[in-house]
């Protein structure tokens, strides 16, 4: 059973969201669940950000900014508190994993505009609620199943960049795969090109070249650029000076 502090703290948040709500930075949503947290970051480009408040009570030396991380049908919100308040939220069609790291840390990667971001938050009481990483992996999955086939291709080339990154090869293979068996557009091309890279790296050039061929008739000019490219310079690297064959 909640407690009046509990209580208070629901009350805020509500007020607060629907502030935000009226000034049309949020959609009209449910929240499914909320968490209070006590910091986070945000890490772009390889560096993070600390994201605090620009209320001089919440920058304190010694003072965490107090936050709340909220589940909904369609997005995952963090609400950093004070005044004024500001909010992140990511739609689940761009989140490409949820993991929790040590220390109770949530790490929430999303394939940001222009770049991969990672976003940080840590619960108020240093230990992760029970269960509340598994509700929001399940919170984006049954979101990205309502999704068009398309629309689940673009994440899962987008998981494949991160696994990529990560040296996970299979996982990367696998989420290419299956980008390529949802697309009829873009993401087929992009992952196609994508399998190719990786088939090259794993030393199988006949199927790298074969992949590149797919894609290099492409309508879509940027991955059909790169792919004849690729294909021109793995050709080369067998003694195929023309490029050709």
């Amino acid at each position: 059973m909640a407690g009046r502090g509990d209580k208070v703290l629901d009350r805020f948040l509500l007020h607060a969201l629907e502030r935000e709500r009226r000034r049309n930075v949020l959609p009209d949503e449910e929240i499914l669940e909320a968490q209070v947290g006590k910091g986070v970051s945000l890490t772009r480009g390889g560096q993070p950000q600390p994201l605090a408040s620009k209320s001089y009570l919440l920058r304190r030396p010694g003072k965490a900014s107090m936050t709340f991380f909220c589940r909904t049908a369609r997005h995952a919100l963090v609400y950093l508190v004070g005044r004024p308040g500001r909010i992140f939220h990511f739609p689940w069609e761009i989140v490409t994993s949820i993991t929790q790291e040590p220390d109770d840390v949530l790490a929430i990667r999303v394939a940001h505009v222009g770049e991969p971001a990672v976003l940080r938050w840590r619960p108020l009481s240093s230990e992760m609620p029970d269960g509340f990483p598994e509700r929001l992996r399940a919170q984006r999955e049954a979101r990205l199943a309502q999704l068009s086939p398309e629309d689940q291709a673009a994440n899962a080339l987008n998981v494949g960049l991160e696994l990529y990154e990560r040296g996970e090869l299979e996982g990367a293979k696998s989420a290419w795969t299956r980008a390529v068996n949802l697309s009829t557009g873009e993401s087929l091309a992009a992952a196609t090109m994508n399998l190719g890279l990786l088939a090259k790296h794993e030393g199988d050039l006949d199927t790298a070249e074969a992949l590149y061929d797919r894609v290099a008739g492409s309508s879509y000019q940027e991955q059909a650029l790169r792919a004849r490219y690729n294909r021109a310079s793995l050709l080369c690297s067998q003694g195929d000076i023309s490029g050709h064959r």
